[in-house]
């Protein structure tokens, strides 16, 4: 990985730490931004939940829920279509 995805991640990181994060206001500001950008952040989320549904994340008690959540999603779409999602 390298310096700016690291500083990527921290900043995400950060933003997430907080038990005051509006998960549905951000979700309504991000359908206010170009539809391009829309369709990687969705490719980021989708991209996340094959990583996390994967048999090698590494879980623990505290983020099992999202494993589980994350592989029941991920086996009940198509496999071809996930991570297909074009660049338009």
């Amino acid at each position: 990985m390298n310096n700016k995805t690291q500083e990527q991640v921290s900043k995400v990181s950060e933003m997430l730490n907080s038990f005051t994060f509006d998960y549905e206001g951000f979700c309504k500001e991000m359908t206010k931004e170009h539809r391009t950008l829309q369709q990687s952040f969705t490719r980021l989320c989708i991209h996340w939940l094959c990583t996390c549904a994967s048999d090698d994340y590494r879980y623990d008690g505290r983020n099992e829920a999202s494993h589980e959540i994350a592989k029941a999603l991920i086996m009940s779409q198509d496999a071809d279509f996930i991570g297909h999602i074009p660049m338009i």
